[in-house]
């Protein structure tokens, strides 16, 4: 099976929302044709169908990559299907900025007033209105009371023109966290007759919330139970039951138990020590002792999706037990499967080849991170396992459930940017859940040669945040404006950067441009945002500059070399990737940070609290440099603004 034609993309079974390097869509506007993985399909009902099966099994990020290729190429009620879709999808990633945006370029508030469309599509479009409302009421630590009521009252008109149940209950729930009760109890009462007698997951669903809003939890267990084996009923749907229960729930002081019937699946993210090495840490004798321990965790947690690599030992083993619990597996791993095999399985032994091949057959998908043909260096692992890491992070705040670190570890804490250890101790950073599987300390330091977890370092490499910025609008300035630029503009930004003095290691400017190179990867994510808003603060028309003069930002992460440049002199950093970056920022509108799905993963693993990225979706890069899926960097609306030594 071939590749999309994005670097790093690998073969995947079906579908999936992981983040790079897998199988994505790619279209072919000229025969108004779009390929999903194994499938091509032109535009008709069944694109639309598909759309909406990968909404409801949580492929958000497929979804909407359908949704928007074929939607060009469709006409009448198929293109509003598809169109709704789409920012549909936008909207459950938390994407509202770009979901409102979509909503009004693709007329779907006019259409919504159609007095032709079937009376189910006219609530569906309406409702997206006020479900990015409600969004934005519900983006806080706590909802806001204000902003609830504004969703509810936009809610309730819907209801009140074409009487569906959907914007009924939710005009309900909103009522009820703006602190009108009894208004909600009145909605939630007329949902329930509205849906009496329903036999499918929505209006189960719909039915469960009326229940719990009238404080009947009991009754609400029990629909739900129904609710969880009705048609309709996909990963995506019962998640989006679940947020919305549990804010009921909260509000009202219910045991968060009564969301159970829902069987909604826990995230794992999984390490452990290799087998084979000196010393040894691993052996075919130790399986046996961690496949019963696995397993109950599986089944005790409903783990339903895992995430993490497979290198010889602890990791194949537990990709398998989550196949054979009939969880999705998403593999990821450093480099292509070939250097894998080398570098990470044979190395344990022969036996482990087939089974990495099996896994990867068995996998819902499998990603790639880096294209090198150096990779000798412990680093890449590392961020390899970091990104998986993220990953999981990712897909569990898309499908509001928990997720677990599962580590087959021997306790030891071990230095070194590698192997359990590392994996361990990063993710106990983060103040997540992790569980171990206890193997005994075989003792020996990480990282001599020979070691399982960890190699030798031929090469100099470091993670980094990677960032390229111009300005838009720039190469228009005349030989006046260019030195107002200079004094107005280029100093405010070099005023930022030296806030940031202590994390950049590398600047280069020309022109408008702009590359840095930090030595870490939230306080990149920090800098641009920081750059945008005091950039924000210039009234550019008071200084005579042309108001739509913007800066672009493009910010990757990933391991690169480190040395010093022959031509200038100093130090520099090189690398595949920094190429990678400096593609990404001309496909950034002004104003805004765009990031790679690396920077996402890292962002999620490591400062969750602080930021979050939208997916944007695949966009060409530059120079014919593929497609990347891009995400926008934002603060969290918690969050606030912190100085580069915070």
């Amino acid at each position: 099976m071939g590749a999309c034609g994005r670097p790093g993309c690998a073969r995947s079974r079906r579908p999936s929302p992981c983040r790079g390097g897998i199988r994505r869509f790619g279209a072919d506007t000229s025969a108004n044709v779009v390929s999903v993985g194994w499938v091509s399909t032109e535009p008709s009902p069944d694109a639309s169908a598909l759309v909406a099966e990968l909404l409801s099994d949580g492929e958000l990020l497929m979804a909407y990559d359908l949704a928007d290729s074929v939607a060009g190429g469709a006409v009448g009620l198929e293109r509003i299907h598809l169109d709704h879709l789409a920012v549909l999808a936008l909207a459950r990633m938390g994407a509202t900025d770009r979901a409102e945006s979509e909503f009004a370029r693709r007329g779907l508030r006019e259409a919504a007033l159609d007095p032709l469309l079937p009376a189910a599509l006219a609530e569906d479009l309406a409702a997206v209105d006020a479900r990015l409302a409600k969004d934005r009421a519900l983006a806080g630590p706590a909802p806001d009371p204000r902003q609830c009521a504004e969703a509810a009252r936009r809610y309730e008109l819907i209801f009140h023109r074409l009487g569906r149940p959907y914007t009924c209950i939710n005009a309900a729930t909103l009522w009820l966290l703006a602190g009108d009760s009894l208004r909600a109890e009145g909605l939630a009462t007329a949902a329930a007759q509205l849906v009496e007698g329903a036999s499918d997951y929505w209006g189960l669903a719909t039915l469960a919330e009326s229940q719990l809003v009238l404080g009947d939890a009991s009754s609400a267990g029990l629909t739900l139970a129904a609710a969880r084996n009705a048609p309709g009923a996909g990963l995506s749907a019962r998640a989006s039951t679940g947020r919305q229960l549990r804010l009921v729930g909260d509000l009202l002081g219910f045991d968060r138990s009564v969301l159970d019937p829902l069987g909604l699946p826990s995230v794992v993210t999984y390490c452990g020590h290799r087998s084979g090495g000196r010393p040894q840490r691993w052996s075919v004798d130790d399986e046996a002792s961690i496949t019963s321990p696995v397993d109950e965790l599986l089944a005790g947690r409903a783990v339903g999706i895992g995430v993490g690599g497979l290198a010889s030992g602890a990791d194949i083993v537990i990709a398998e037990r989550l196949v054979a619990a009939g969880a999705e597996l998403h593999v990821v791993l450093p480099f292509d499967a070939d250097q894998c095999v080398t570098e990470s399985v044979a190395p344990g032994g022969p036996q482990w080849v087939p089974r990495f091949h099996a896994c990867i057959e068995a996998a819902a998908t499998t990603r790639v991170i880096l294209h090198t043909d150096a990779a000798d260096d412990p680093l890449l692992f590392g961020h390899g396992s970091a990104v998986a890491m993220g990953d999981a992070v990712i897909r569990a705040d898309q499908l509001g459930v928990p997720v677990v670190q599962l580590g087959v570890w021997d306790g030891v804490d071990r230095p070194g940017p590698a192997g359990t250890s590392a994996d361990v101790r990063r993710w106990s950073a983060s103040g997540r859940e992790h569980v171990t599987i206890r193997l005994p300390d075989a003792g020996g330091p990480s990282g001599e040669a020979g070691d399982p977890d960890g190699h030798p370092a031929s090469v100099s490499r470091r993670v980094c945040g990677i960032l390229f910025a111009d300005f838009r609008g720039y190469s228009r300035l005349s030989d006046r404006l260019t030195v107002t630029f200079v004094d107005r503009v280029l100093s405010e930004v070099a005023d930022e950067l030296a806030r940031f003095s202590a994390e950049v290691l590398h600047t280069n400017r020309w022109g408008d441009g702009l590359h840095l190179i930090t030595g870490d990867v939230v306080a990149c994510a920090e800098l641009a945002l920081s750059l945008q808003e005091r950039l924000g603060e210039i009234d550019l028309a008071a200084v005579g500059l042309p108001d739509d003069l913007g800066l672009r930002i493009g910010l990757h992460a990933a391991p690169v070399f480190a040395g010093s440049d022959p031509v200038l002199g100093g130090p520099t950093f090189f690398g595949a990737d920094v190429t990678r970056t400096a593609r990404i920022e001309p496909r950034t509108p002004e104003g805004e940070v765009y990031v790679s799905d690396d920077f996402a993963a890292i962002v999620a693993l490591d400062a969750a609290d602080k930021f979050r990225c939208d997916y944007v979706g695949r966009l060409p890069a530059e120079k014919d440099f593929g497609a990347f899926p891009m995400y926008l960097l934002r603060r969290r609306a918690s969050a606030t603004p912190m100085s580069a030594d915070s």
